[in-house]
């Protein structure tokens, strides 16, 4: 009740070049598995420097005082009424908040990104560490396959 497969020889052909492909994939697995553990690390450096700067700002203190004084520092002109230099000084005030708003808000992008590029460097990790045997495997089957075509062959003589 054994049945054999008899196949010609383009099919035979086709096996054996698509077998060729497969055996090239797998030998570029390993070599394509170090160009993703550079990306992860990469992103992970990324992620953490774009993080860092935050974290530094958010744990240095504020020294009100000192801020107070160095917009304080200016002396009143003579020449210019007092009512003109307050609604100038005031302006100076607005702006400079309005300057460190916009820096908050680029150090918050910053968090922001840092965060996805870790999320992604995390991700890619765990997709690295899942197929990073795959191509030993696939030489494997591949080796197996070769075997098995080649006793094929030899039967057919």
């Amino acid at each position: 009740m054994d049945k054999r497969i008899e196949l010609s020889q383009e099919e035979k052909a086709l096996l054996e070049k698509g077998l060729a492909k497969y055996e090239k994939d797998a030998r570029r697995c390993k070599g394509m598995n170090f160009i993703l553990a550079g990306l992860v690390c990469f992103l992970f450096v990324l992620g953490i420097e774009g993080i860092s700067h935050v974290l530094n700002t958010l744990y240095t203190p504020f020294d009100q005082q000192a801020f107070i004084e160095s917009l304080g520092c200016e002396e009143i002109p003579e020449d210019v009424p007092f009512k003109y230099w307050i609604v100038g000084y005031v302006n100076k005030v607005a702006v400079i908040s309005e300057h460190n708003r916009r820096i908050g808000a680029v150090e918050q992008f910053e968090a922001c990104l840092g965060l996805i590029e870790l999320a992604f460097g995390v991700l890619g990790l765990v997709f690295l560490v899942n197929r990073w045997n795959d191509g030993k495997r696939n030489l494997v089957i591949a080796k197996v396959l070769r075997q098995h075509l080649n006793d094929f062959g030899k039967e057919d003589c």
